[in-house]
């Protein structure tokens, strides 16, 4: 039991690394103020390629690296680094594709995923631009959610209460993304990416150390599972191929995420976008890596714990001197943070950008939308707010449910858009309609949702409609003319 000082010097070590983050987004919004659409959501493309990098790697990995990865390594053992190929292979495609989105975005002066879409297969009608920014706006809303869930678990690992917890996560991410915009959810994103990394890599040796070094810790593994070391957690082959879908279903959503993707519209050129794969592969490695020893150390130190998704928070306060555990464990909202930002502001992105000013005031002061995203932003907060209080469940699961109705349905649609001409306005809603459908409903249906991760059919089934129904349907013509040059 730590003692009332030391519980002191703990919170003060967290309120420093909360006050600094609070800090980047006011002096943002006082020195790069957002005066323009284009500025709040996608800082008016100038960001570089380590920016970029780190803003998108810190956008994606969320509560799912220090709370919901480690739960699931804590599971699954090493068998658990098949999500990290899962991610590589992701986060290469995207990264692939990325120099040639930014060259269509910016001839398209694109500034959210779904302008884009809408743009490239000249949907005058607006069909494709209102459903796609219905999908975004409530599978984004419902990511925030999960954030804010993952904040509050964190604070219950840190012996506070759960509540307490979701409401300072949504108070800090509130205040700065409210200010700053786009510009310093990317500032943050790059010092919280960063502290990530810090605080795995402080506590995975410790934790090792106090085991009596590296064999102690794989032989306490071993005592309590031989499955805990293979490869494959002593799965029948059927089993293992199953959880290979789900690992490959998560990895093909990230060229269609909106909030990751948003990043290569803000980079400033191609070049650059190309410049920060190469920086995004190795923070990816790292990361994911460090969740995934963080839960494997967890299992070897306290394998009876309550909820393996608190490990990291139980290690830390276990491990490591009072200020610098409250720094250590600021890591933790580093990542629900840099994630809960980038999905309000793609949520907010598709409400004022793509609903209200491309649809019902396409004359908009840009002033006034800047205030109505900012408006926005507080709405959709408060009610993730609302909701997380209310629900509790596992933040992993969570996290992928909302992955898979809108990355894994984009995803296809986006790589299609880049590299097939022939794709039409119809395949695109045809895709996005009947991809999200099935994500929702393999996800409520228990035997298809035990059966292999709901990302997977949800990706299949769009590329599939995009594609027949594209041959079936007359392709544009103009934005091709526009994209001549690119292609």
């Amino acid at each position: 039991m730590r003692s009332m000082s030391e519980g002191v010097l703990f919170w003060i070590g967290f309120s420093v690394y909360l006050a600094i983050v609070l800090l980047i987004g006011v002096l943002t919004h006082i020195y790069r103020r957002s005066r323009t659409l284009a500025d709040y959501l996608v800082g008016g493309k100038i960001i570089g390629p380590l920016t970029t990098a780190f803003t998108t790697t810190a956008s994606i990995a969320s509560g799912y690296q220090f709370v919901g990865l480690v739960g699931t390594a804590f599971l699954f053992g090493f068998a658990s680094f098949w999500f990290l190929v899962g991610d590589l292979i992701g986060v290469t495609i995207q990264y692939a594709v990325a120099p040639r989105f930014r060259k269509f975005t910016g001839r398209l002066n694109s500034i959210t995923i779904v302008d884009y879409l809408a743009d490239r297969v000249e949907d005058t009608g607006h069909v494709v631009r209102a459903l796609a920014a219905i999908i975004v706006f409530v599978f984004m809303s419902t990511y925030v959610c999960a954030q804010f869930t993952a904040g509050g678990k964190a604070f219950v690992g840190l012996g506070a209460s759960y509540d307490l917890g979701v409401f300072v996560t949504w108070l800090i991410v509130t205040v700065y993304t409210l200010l700053g915009g786009y510009l310093a959810v990317a500032y943050t994103d790059t010092l919280q990416g960063i502290w990530m990394l810090i605080g795995m890599y402080t506590v995975i040796p410790l934790a090792i150390a106090s085991m009596g070094g590296w064999h102690a810790f794989i032989s306490r593994l071993a005592e309590q599972s031989a499955d805990l070391l293979s490869a494959t957690n002593g799965m029948s082959l059927e089993a293992f191929l199953l959880f290979m879908g789900t690992i490959f279903g998560i990895g093909v959503g990230y060229p269609g995420s909106p909030h990751s993707m948003g990043r290569m519209i803000g980079v400033r050129s191609p070049k650059a976008a190309a410049q920060a794969g190469i920086i995004a592969v190795i923070s990816w490695i790292l990361i994911d890596t460090g969740s995934i020893f963080l839960g494997l150390t967890a299992r070897a130190m306290m394998p009876t714990i309550a909820d393996p998704e608190t490990s990291y928070m139980v290690m830390v306060r276990e491990l490591v001197p009072p200020i610098a555990a409250g720094l250590m464990l600021a890591a933790v909202y580093a990542a629900i943070m840099s994630t809960a930002d980038s999905q309000l502001l793609a949520a907010v992105g598709a409400l004022v950008r793509d609903i209200f000013q491309r649809i019902l005031n396409p004359n908009a002061d840009e002033k006034k939308l800047v205030a109505l995203s900012r408006i926005l932003v507080v709405a959709i907060s408060v009610a993730g707010l609302v909701i997380a209080l209310r629900f509790s469940g596992a933040v992993f699961w969570f996290i992928l449910f909302a992955w898979s109705g809108v990355a894994c349905v984009f995803a296809p649609i986006v790589v299609l858009s880049l590299y097939w001409k022939r794709l039409t306005k119809w395949g695109v809603v045809a895709a996005m309609i009947g991809g999200s459908t099935t994500a929702v409903i393999w996800h409520f249906t228990p035997v298809l949702k035990e059966a292999v991760y709901e990302g997977f059919p949800a990706a299949v089934v769009s590329f599939l409609l995009a594609v027949v129904v594209s041959l079936l349907t007359k392709p544009p013509e103009k934005v091709i003319k526009i994209l001549e040059g690119v292609w």
